[in-house]
């Protein structure tokens, strides 16, 4: 058993190894090609092989290509990033290309650009530069390839935020303000009960009456299904934000959840004014069937915020 147990773990440690001479030999023949490319001036498909080398293999040599063939891309904010990480591995191993990647990266510093994001405080606030959360960065210089970028902002109870910002002069600092989000609206908002009234005479029997209250609640169930739908139209509405669902309807979890609810409640009015409606249609036909009236009976049904009811008046 214990001569199984030995040989397996020997086993594994040359499988391990193979992995890693694989992840070098990879990065290797990876790296030869970025340089061929770049020699051929294809320099974004260098950077992009120069990339994939290094999460094959971190080495600093591949670090400090990849960090200049981002700086002929024009992507400044990312080769100053990656010259001053070269420079911390270089020291961390002695090695003499640590001044190379320190003259590289003050060489940069002055073409720069920065982005600014002030906000007011809201509770739950979250900032996105983009799909980047950059919550814990207001208020602070961030460094940034130049290009153009989206700043949204949102928090719980409140509309959502968006703009489009340009960061390309060199040595400049954009800045974004973030205004104070509005509240959203309430999912119903407080009013008035409406009421409809229906004047109908009473017979001897009650059937005519009770044909009046079926109704009355048949209207009050379709009118509950009304207002649900009329949110569920608001939540539709509200992942139309390109901060929530772009143009590609691709969203993001708050938009497939606010799409989730909407849809869930609009399947609520649908059922609601569906019953009410046959409900109503049930009454009809207890009218129809019922003797005429003699003495006059109020029917009103009622619906609002609270719900819904149907209140009778008169003699019986």
């Amino acid at each position: 058993m214990k001569s199984t147990f030995l040989a397996a773990l020997v086993l594994g440690c040359f499988a391990a190894g193979d992995a890693r001479a694989d992840d070098k030999a990879a990065a290797e023949a990876l790296f030869g090609d970025a340089k061929k490319l770049e020699k051929t001036g294809d320099i974004a498909g260098a950077c992009r092989l120069f990339e994939a080398s290094y999460h094959a293999d971190p080495q600093l040599g591949v670090l400090l290509n990849m960090a200049n063939c981002h700086e002929a891309l024009g992507r400044t904010g990312t080769a100053w990033a990656e010259f001053r990480e070269g420079i911390e591995m270089a020291a961390r191993k002695s090695d003499p290309r640590v001044d190379f990647a320190r003259r590289r990266a003050t060489a940069l510093e002055p073409r720069l650009v920065r982005l600014h994001v002030d906000a007011a405080t809201t509770p739950g606030l979250v900032v996105k530069r983009d799909d980047t959360d950059i919550s814990a960065l207001v208020a602070t210089d961030v460094v940034v390839d130049p290009g153009t970028f989206t700043i949204a902002a949102s928090a719980p109870g409140h509309r959502a935020w968006s703009t489009t910002v340009d960061v390309h002069r060199e040595g400049s600092v954009e800045t974004v303000t973030v205004p104070a989000l509005e509240q959203a609206p309430e999912i119903i908002a407080a009013r008035p009960a409406a009421r409809i009234s229906t004047t109908i005479r009473r017979d001897s029997s009650p059937l005519r009456t009770w044909a009046f209250i079926t109704g009355g609640v048949g209207l009050a169930i379709a009118g509950t299904g009304v207002g649900i739908g009329a949110y569920a139209w608001s939540e539709w509405k509200d992942t139309r934000d390109a901060s929530v669902c772009d143009s590609s309807n691709i969203c993001s979890a708050e938009g497939k959840s606010k799409i989730a609810s909407s849809r869930s409640h609009a399947r609520t009015s649908t059922y609601l004014v569906a019953a009410g409606g046959a409900t109503v249609v049930a009454s009809v036909v207890m009218l129809w069937i019922a003797p005429k009236p003699t003495e006059n009976t109020i029917v009103t049904p009622t619906f609002d915020e609270h719900g819904s009811g149907v209140s009778l008046s008169g003699s019986f």
